[in-house]
């Protein structure tokens, strides 16, 4: 009755989530999203690579904001370095996928 009284589901009034057991809150439920994780990179890459070109491009922006607000020097040597992390993050893939 209090469900109805409030116009929301079980779910919600007890978790704050409609569908609190999606496998999509287990990101955010246990920390999926670490730094350094090379899985995480490459879902985030995927999903860039997927979305809409506007979009990706919109979300790109965003974070190249984000880290030039952080450091001023963000953009010197950036390229080579983020080419050198994702050889090695894709090393690691590798490695992991033959174990």
């Amino acid at each position: 009755m209090l469900c109805e009284a409030l116009t929301v589901t079980p779910n919600y009034l007890i978790y704050g989530d409609n569908a609190p057991f999606h496998e999509s809150n287990d990101y955010q439920r246990y920390g999926l999203f670490y730094r350094g994780a090379a899985e995480n990179y490459a879902w985030m890459l995927y999903v860039l690579m997927k979305s809409h070109p506007n979009h990706s491009e919109a979300a790109m922006r965003l974070l190249l904001d984000l880290a030039r607000s952080a450091n001023k020097k963000f953009d010197v040597g950036a390229q080579s370095e983020a080419n050198e992390m994702f050889l090695s993050m894709a090393e690691e893939l590798k490695a992991k996928s033959k174990a």
